[in-house]
This record gives structure tokens, C-alpha cells and sequence, in this order.
């Protein structure tokens, strides 16, 4: 039976919009029809305001290279799309913040930029992350100041970003049906790389192309949405797990769900298309996964080490019966730091000997240059004085490494005996963060606050993190010195779970210490 219709607040258009097009579908859904209200996540409108704050920039710097253009971007809807329609019929050679409607009033598109080419126009998103990789497709980048320059050599676009180029094939497809798209079958994105400039792809090109795909993905979210409006409390499309889920504002509507019934795409390397794939051979859900010979190729290996990873709860070991060499030393210092765009502010050490922890931070609360050489000047003299002194420096990733290095560079500085950033930790550190995903095996990633809390680590702020640290350094400068206390211990909490972590693998701390624990290699697992 079909569920009683709801009314849809005006806010919820049942149209399709560009930055839907490939979208995950419960989204779609949830957006128009779920009552509930989204995640409120401070971060996501810091990257939301980010966003609009970087496609001012970019269109300034277009609008002072070109006469005539025409900015509708102050308008409302009704009245964008009315001016689009005139600015083209007008032949203008650039309009921001167009509006454009298909022929049967379901799809829509809000392109930043349209150009006209002498043929008809073309459309430009703009896009507050870097576009421009060491692989992909072949694209061809032309200067903001003259975005219709095509002789540059072409640059790699990022495979992971091609949801930019079904977002200009959509808008592409738009200006088709209206009747004032280029001849040319081309679309640009304006990444954040440096030096800014537009990449130019041709839509009608791969297998599938983003215009072919565009259209698959249309009707996808089309029929979506035809059935929400009839069962609004039952979407057409069960969810799955995928990177949007991290940034998606209905997370905490979806996750739950998929973790209740163990649902295969909570692992990597299993999508939708892949969950539909072993549906057809009866396995279901994550146990299912964990139980499959490692040797009939159905999955991949670490697929299934990570699956029988969550049955089990926790962690397990990646290698049977080899001993966990993890580096140890008399003094052992934790190194953290946290950074502003690209300075570096504070830097934390967790220096442990003879069984007793004392937590040094070193910190400049301005965020300019001036601050950032006093912090690197002070903490490169420390590391020195322990390094000589025989110490192990523990660390998570090469994040320290690269922002430190990039920092010395900046300053001039190198480490008191002269040695580079690189080559001292080289010498002295260990990346924690690499000798995890070597030796174990985690139910859901490798990221230090997946792995603490598997070790019996818990932070005291209830939402760490470095993206939130960032918010609260900005809050800081305007004089919440509250903040800056809330940093700080953030900060030792970091360094603090680096070593509960190594406790933990010594066998000295937690509940179960990972020496004990099984091989992912063992399953089911072999018990005493």
C-alpha cells in the first residue's frame, strides 16, 4: 500500500539540480521527503561559506578581464531564470549565476559561469578543491583572464572529482535544450590549484561520457523522486555506504540503518553494484563477507580481512605468528601539531620515560608567519635536545613531516645540527600511522581516532578534530580564550592516544592486548 503523501516544504524542490547528478540516491530522496531535520554540522557550513567566499574571488578576477558581463547571481530563482533567458537571447559574452530549466521542468541548473564562444555557450563550474592531478583524463586549462585559450598542453583531471564533469554535462544538456549551447562539446571546471585556472573537458568523450552519464543519472534521480512523491517514508533505493556519506547531512539517518544489518558496503572496495553482485551468490551482510575463502577471488583479500575485522569487534593481526616490532626506546616522545591553512600554531609533545608522561606544548596564538617561526624555532631546538638524548619520536602519518618541512622552507630553517625536517625524522620518528596499516588489520580504517578507541582511548572533548580545532583557533583570535584551553587539550589527547595506542600493542594497557588477539588470516577465530 502506498504511504499517505505529505506536503513538501517549499524549500524542497522535486526538480533535479547539477550538483545531484550521480548523487546518492537516498539523498535525493531524503532531501525532498524526510522530515527529520539534517545534521547541523558546523564544519559543513564552513566549507559551504569556504565555497561561496573562493567563487567570489574567481569571479572577480573574471569580471575585471571582461567587459559586458552580466551578474545575476542577486536575483531570486523566478527572476535568474527569466534574465538568463534575455542575457543569452542578448548574446552576452559572460553571465554569473545563470538559471537554466529543461524542456519538462524537472531538471534545473545554476551554472557559476556561462561563456559564449561565437557558437553558443559554454558551461563553468566553480569548485572550492584542486582538480588538476598526477593521472586522468586529459583536460585542457586555459588562464582565468582568458578562459576561451585553448593551446595549453593538457593536464590530468582527478578520476575522483568526475562529479565536477557530470555537474557542466548536466548544465550542458540544459543549454541544448534550450537551444544555446555550443557547438563544441566542452564544459570547464575552476579548481583551487594554483596558479587559478579553468580546465576544459570534452563531455562527449569515455566510456561512459559525462553527457551519456548524465543522462543514466538523470533518470535515476527522476524515478526517485516520482515514487517519493507517493511514499515519501519509503525511499525507491536503499542507501549504501560511500565517501559522500562523511560530509552528507542525513548521515545519522542512514548509518545506523546499513550498521544494523551489517551491510556489505560499510567495507571498502564494495559498492552498490558490487552488493548487487554478491546478493546474486547469497552473501548478505558483513559476517557473510568475513567467511569467504580468501583464495576464491570473490572479493579482495582486504576485504575481507576488514570484514572479519568487525565481526570480530575490534582488532586484529595482518600478520600470523610474526613477532609486532614495533620501535621502543628509554625516552619516547608523541609529536602532534595542529595548523591554520598553512602555518603551523601549536605543536604538542608527550614525552614518557621511566613509566611517567609529561606533555610540553609549544604555541603561538597569532596565526601569522611571525608566530609560526617562533613555534618551528622552539620546537625544532627541543626535538634536537631529545634526539640526542637517544629518543624515539612517534608520530601519525606524514602530516608533521610534509607541514614542518613546508614550514623550514618558508623560514629558512633547517634543525640545529643542519640536517633537513625530512632527514632528522628519517633518523629519529616513526610514523605510527604506517606501522599500524602494516601490522594490523581495523574494522573501519586506520585514522587515529579509529584506533585509539579500539585501544581504550578516549577524548574528553565529545568533538575532536582538526577540522573542529580550526574553528576554534578562529574563535580564539576574535577573544574566546576558552578555545584556546579546548585546543590545547585536544592536542594532548592526540599525543596521549598515540601512546595508549603502543601501550596497548606492548600488551602493558587494555583490555585485550593485540598480541593476544587473532590472526585476520584465522577465521573463524581460533579460541583458547
Amino acid at each position: 500500500m502506498a504511504d499517505s503523501a505529505q506536503a513538501i516544504p517549499a524549500y524542497r524542490s522535486l526538480a533535479i539540480g547539477g550538483a545531484e547528478i550521480g548523487r546518492c540516491l537516498a539523498r535525493i530522496h531524503h532531501d525532498r521527503f524526510t522530515v527529520a531535520e539534517p545534521v547541523d554540522d558546523p564544519i559543513r557550513e564552513r566549507f559551504r561559506t569556504r565555497g561561496l567566499e573562493f567563487e567570489d574571488t574567481v569571479l572577480d578576477i573574471v569580471a575585471d578581464a571582461v567587459p559586458g558581463l552580466v551578474d545575476l547571481r542577486r536575483l531570486d530563482f523566478d527572476e535568474r531564470t527569466r534574465a538568463t533567458a534575455e542575457a543569452m537571447a542578448a548574446r552576452a559574452a559572460v553571465i554569473f549565476g545563470g538559471r537554466l530549466v529543461g524542456e519538462e521542468g524537472d531538471a534545473v541548473g545554476m551554472p557559476d559561469i556561462l561563456i559564449h564562444d561565437g557558437t553558443g555557450y559554454l558551461p563553468i563550474d566553480v569548485k572550492h578543491h584542486k582538480v588538476i592531478g598526477e593521472s586522468g583524463e586529459p583536460v585542457i586549462p586555459s588562464p582565468l583572464v582568458s578562459l576561451l585559450a585553448w593551446d595549453a598542453d593538457p593536464v590530468p583531471f582527478r578520476t575522483f572529482r568526475r562529479a565536477d564533469l557530470l555537474q557542466v554535462a548536466h548544465y550542458a544538456a540544459l543549454l541544448e535544450e534550450q537551444g544555446w549551447r555550443s557547438t563544441r562539446p566542452m564544459g570547464g571546471v575552476i579548481g583551487s590549484d594554483e596558479p587559478l585556472t579553468c580546465v576544459w573537458a570534452d563531455l562527449s568523450a569515455g566510456d561512459p561520457s559525462p553527457l551519456d552519464a548524465r543522462g543514466d543519472f538523470l533518470e535515476e534521480a527522476r524515478a526517485v523522486v516520482a515514487h517519493g512523491v507517493s511514499h515519501p517514508t519509503d525511499p525507491l533505493v536503499s542507501p549504501w555506504h560511500q565517501s559522500a556519506c562523511r560530509t552528507c547531512p542525513w548521515v545519522d539517518v542512514c548509518i545506523p540503518e546499513l550498521e544494523r544489518i551489517g551491510d556489505p558496503t560499510l567495507l571498502r572496495g564494495i559498492n552498490r553494484k558490487v552488493r548487487s553482485e554478491l546478493h546474486e551468490i547469497g552473501v548478505d551482510t558483513i559476517d557473510d563477507v568475513a567467511a569467504l575463502n580468501l583464495d576464491d577471488g570473490t572479493v579482495p583479500p582486504e576485504t575481507v580481512f576488514q570484514a572479519r575485522a568487525m565481526s570480530a569487534g575490534g582488532l586484529l593481526r595482518a600478520h600470523e605468528g610474526e613477532p609486532l616490532d614495533l620501535p621502543m626506546a628509554a625516552l619516547e616522545v608523541d609529536l602532534d601539531i595542529e595548523t591554520i591553512g598553512p602555518l603551523t600554531y601549536l605543536a604538542g609533545l608527550a614525552i614518557t620515560s621511566d613509566g611517567s608522561t609529561t606533555y610540553e606544548p609549544i604555541v603561538a596564538w597569532s596565526g601569522d608567519d611571525d608566530g609560526e617561526r617562533a613555534v618551528l624555532e622552539a620546537l625544532f631546538g627541543r626535538l634536537h635536545e631529545l634526539g640526542e638524548a637517544g629518543a624515539v619520536v612517534y608520530h601519525w602519518t606524514d602530516f608533521e613531516v610534509v607541514r614542518l618541512s613546508a614550514g623550514a622552507e618558508r623560514h629558512g630553517l633547517t634543525m640545529p645540527d643542519g640536517t633537513s625536517v625530512e632527514s632528522w625524522f628519517g633518523e629519529h620518528a616513526v610514523d605510527l600511522c604506517a606501522w599500524s596499516r602494516e601490522h594490523l588489520v581495523s574494522p573501519s580504517g586506520h585514522s587515529l581516532k579509529t584506533i585509539a578507541p579500539l585501544c581504550g582511548f578516549t577524548w574528553r572533548d565529545d568533538d575532536p578534530g582538526g577540522l573542529q580545532s580550526e574553528l576554534w583557533f578562529e574563535a580564539q583570535l576574535v577573544g574566546d580564550t576558552a578555545s584556546r584551553t579546548r585546543i590545547v587539550r585536544y592536542n594532548e589527547d592526540d599525543v596521549l592516544a598515540q601512546a595508549a595506542i603502543r601501550a596497548f600493542v606492548r600488551g602493558s594497557d587494555g583490555p585485550d592486548p593485540v598480541h593476544h588477539s587473532p590472526s585476520a588470516k584465522v577465521w573463524p577465530p581460533r579460541t583458547a
